[in-house]
């Protein structure tokens, strides 16, 4: 919304209000003050003129303000310890900025639609998604999302069950698939790039996301947590998870 303020220097008998040349409203003389309610975005001129006796209009006075349009469709879902956001932008933005619990969490390109928060701890969080444009904000379009604390389950890529991800899991991988190293309690945090199987695939998986900037093991990590993607693979005992 846009609210207009304003100084009556005469009596008048109505007061006009225009926007970018198209009126708007018409007020009765008394008035000093308008909300235009839901403009469209982008630059707008507004001009506000007094109408005295006789239908002679009033010098106008006149205010220029850029109005970027709030986001919509803003929605929360957890899974584990991560929360997913995805909304629609209500404009062509500059940038997008995410916040969680009033504190800027992100700035991101004006396209995005979505944006995941991960490795929460328990308790509840209120997102805002705002967009800009250019020297314009929009309004806020916010969400609530509640994180629990997961017992049990595993953490992908936590091959020896010790309650992280790390390198010691690749060569306890490595020693159960080629030198007769023993089994995982947990066959199901060794699928690291969670394709159903449990082989060499996976440990190049992980060491890519250690070491060279590959990609991280899909969720649950790196917190504990339920497989999303059923298989065929178990999880007899993870100490790593109690």
């Amino acid at each position: 919304n846009v609210q207009l303020n304003w100084i009556n220097d005469a009596t008048y008998s109505q007061v006009l209000v225009r926007r970018s040349g198209v009126l708007i409203a018409t007020l009765g003389g008394s008035a000093t003050s308008f909300v235009d309610v839901s403009p469209p975005a982008g630059t707008l001129d507004y001009e506000v003129v007094g109408v005295c006796l006789g239908g002679i209009e009033a010098a106008a006075v006149a205010c220029s303000i850029g109005v970027c349009a709030t986001p919509t469709g803003l929605a929360c879902s957890v899974t584990g310890s991560d929360v997913s956001l995805t909304w629609s932008n209500g404009a062509s933005y500059s940038a997008v900025s995410v916040y969680r619990n009033g504190v800027l969490l992100a700035t991101l390109p004006g396209s995005t639609t979505a944006y995941v928060d991960s490795a929460l701890g328990e308790g509840s969080y209120m997102y805002a998604v705002e967009g800009d444009c250019g020297t314009a904000t929009s309004g806020s379009t916010t969400c609530m999302a509640s994180v629990v604390a997961v017992t049990g389950g595993f953490i992908r890529g936590d091959c020896n069950t010790d309650g992280a991800s790390q390198i010691s899991d690749v060569v306890y991988g490595l020693a159960f698939l080629f030198s007769g190293g023993p089994a995982s309690t947990c066959a199901d945090a060794c699928d690291v790039n969670d394709d159903g199987v449990f082989q060499i695939s996976d440990m190049v998986f992980q060491l890519g996301g250690l070491f060279s900037g590959g990609a991280l093991p899909p969720t649950p990590y790196p917190s504990c947590g339920a497989d999303p993607t059923p298989d065929s693979l178990g999880c007899d005992s993870n100490p790593g998870c109690p």
